[in-house]
């Protein structure tokens, strides 16, 4: 059995065939069209994806459906891309461009929840229920499983975890709050303390690398992370009681330089029971998370979205 999947991100636009465990048979990636607008970007993953069932001698009739993921706000029930901000695109039926492109039954679901139901079905997730998703790289996304299903809330933006408050002093988010966790824990923002701090010049990549060696002024902006990260994860354990909170993107992939300090903070923080410690890992299916979510929405025919 194969899906076709479809990562639809602001810069590139990868197309793949991935089967029932959870393994990508093929996969291509090109720029996305974004000057030619969204009928570009659908017809361009459709061709991708008729190359790629070509090459494995099959044809479009040989796969299940095609997921894919959208850069924006997504309204999964009804397969639509509310907005992408990066596009100034809105209330694109992008899952009905898919289907009259290859004639398939067609998902979409915004990236961070195909993350979380790919890691559900074939990663660390596997085995549990409800699970929390937080990718932390330029900013902070996040997304929710509960009982075994994505959860988008009544406006499809449930799972933002990137505007949980934790610091109520902290400085201006781009949502025009202040002390957003995307703020103060995103990687430009641990990229802003480290230079307040005397490390001039240096990048994010590089202040993780540099408290991976130890070094005392990195390490100190690292904890102080970990210390936000922890205060927005306590307040979800309070709210939804997650069986698992697995962490992707370029700085979550380093989630094990926080975890102690992170685990710390949830148990002062959160209401947990004895025999539910709370737990934290890294994603286990790295930056293919998102291609082999997209799948997941149609492979045995289960959505798990709404």
């Amino acid at each position: 059995m194969l899906a076709g999947a479809v990562d639809f991100g602001g810069t590139k636009l990868m197309a793949g065939l991935v089967n029932e465990t959870g393994t990508i048979v093929a996969q291509q990636t090109a720029p996305t069209p974004k000057a030619e607008g969204p009928e570009a970007a659908a017809a361009l993953a459709a061709l991708m994806l008729r190359d790629l069932v070509s090459a494995q001698g099959l044809t479009t009739a040989d796969l299940v459906g095609v997921g894919s993921t959208v850069p924006g706000l997504a309204d999964s029930r009804r397969g639509i891309l509310r907005y992408a901000p990066a596009h100034d695109w809105r209330d694109v039926p992008f899952a009905a461009m898919l289907t009259e492109q290859l004639g398939l039954p067609a998902r979409i679901a915004n990236d961070v929840n195909a993350c979380a139901l790919a890691e559900l079905r074939f990663g660390a997730g596997r085995g549990v229920t409800n699970l929390l998703w937080i990718t932390v790289s330029t900013g902070i996304g996040g997304a929710l499983i509960l009982d075994g299903r994505i959860h988008q809330g009544g406006g499809g933006i449930a799972g933002e975890v990137g505007h949980l408050i934790v610091d109520e002093e902290g400085p201006l988010c781009g949502c025009g709050h202040r002390g957003c966790l995307e703020a103060v824990a995103a990687g430009p923002a641990i990229a802003l303390r480290a230079q307040a701090r005397g490390l001039f010049g240096a990048d994010t990549p590089m202040v993780l690398a540099l408290a991976r060696r130890g070094e005392p002024l990195a390490s100190q902006v690292v904890r102080e992370t970990a210390v936000y990260l922890g205060k927005a994860i306590a307040l979800c354990y309070n709210l939804v009681d997650p069986d698992l909170v697995v962490f992707g993107g370029g700085v979550g992939q380093h989630v094990d330089l926080m975890k102690e300090t992170i685990l710390s903070v949830v148990r002062e923080r959160a209401i947990l029971l004895p025999a539910r410690p709370p737990r934290i890992e890294k994603t286990s299916l790295g930056y293919e998370a998102a291609l082999i979510g997209a799948a997941a929405l149609v492979l045995e025919g289960e959505a798990h979205v709404g």
